[in-house]
């Protein structure tokens, strides 16, 4: 007859009752875990892609296109708003107005003070990005600080 050692354990069978620290296989819960997390993250890519489809992001920049009147138009209303500069919240600006139909820049509305703020600010129509030399180019009316000469912006000449 073969002795066993003492500190070896000995094979249990299938369906012999297991002592103190000994663990049975714990598989079959080991994969419903993981096919739960799997139907899980599925679930959520499908619901962020359903999300996307009903709510597209919007694209960037405004989509409106502005005429030559309603340009005007603004023109006409941001010399009545710096008329009394004091009542400007620069905290409002800068503000998409529209995409110009003239040449298809985008026009913004912009505040601007340099020098005795805010008694002597005052808010733009300019183009978005537009330098000093391009505002030339295209015949617009670049517009500078008037305290200190500096370039503030391309102001659109609504004919």
């Amino acid at each position: 007859m073969v002795r066993l050692q003492p500190g070896l354990p000995r094979r249990k069978k299938k369906g012999e009752p297991l002592e103190g620290n000994e663990h049975e296989e714990k598989r079959p819960m080991q994969d419903k875990r993981l096919l739960m997390g799997i139907v899980l993250v599925i679930g959520i890519v499908v619901f962020i892609l359903i999300y996307l489809w009903l709510y597209p992001p919007a694209p960037p920049g405004p989509g409106n296109m502005v005429t030559d009147s309603q340009v005007r138009q603004e023109l006409e209303r941001l010399k009545g708003v710096n008329a009394q500069p004091s009542r400007i919240d620069p905290a409002d600006y800068p503000k998409a107005f529209g995409v110009y139909a003239k040449n298809g820049l985008v026009l913004e509305a912009v505040y601007f003070c340099s020098d005795v703020c805010p008694d002597y600010g005052a808010v733009y129509l300019i183009y978005q990005g537009v330098d000093n030399e391009e505002c030339q180019d295209i015949g617009e009316k670049p517009v500078h600080d008037l305290a200190w000469g500096g370039y503030i912006g391309c102001e659109p000449r609504a004919s």
